[in-house]
C-alpha cells in the first residue's frame, strides 16, 4: 500500500488511500485532524517528547491510529509522568 509522509519538528501529514491525518504538535498537546473511513474529527492527547508519538507506534498506519486510539493517547499521558485533560475519555473531540 502506498503513502506520503511528510514530517517536520511540529507537523505530520499522513495520507493513505483510505484517509488523511494532520498531527500538529506543540510543547503541551498534540492535536490529531483525522479525515478516514473511520473517523472524522480533532483529538488531542499530551506531548511525550522525546518518546515516540501514537502515529510512529503504529506504524504510520492510519487506520491503526484510529482503531488503537483511546488505549495509545491514556498510555502517553502515563508514560510522560504528566496529566492532562486532554487524556481523559472524555475530552476527545
Amino acid at each position: 500500500m502506498k503513502k506520503l509522509l511528510f514530517e517536520r519538528t511540529m507537523l505530520k501529514l499522513l495520507v493513505e488511500k483510505n484517509g488523511i491525518l494532520i498531527s500538529v504538535t506543540t510543547k503541551n498537546r498534540a492535536y490529531f485532524f483525522f479525515v478516514c473511513t473511520r473517523a472524522l474529527g480533532i483529538r488531542l492527547a499530551p506531548t511525550t517528547d522525546p518518546e515516540p508519538g501514537i502515529v510512529e507506534m503504529c506504524g504510520y498506519d492510519l487506520e491503526r491510529i484510529v482503531a488503537e486510539w483511546g488505549r495509545l493517547s491514556r498510555l502517553k499521558g502515563q508514560r510522560s509522568g504528566r496529566h492532562s485533560p486532554a487524556s481523559s475519555p472524555g475530552n476527545s473531540y
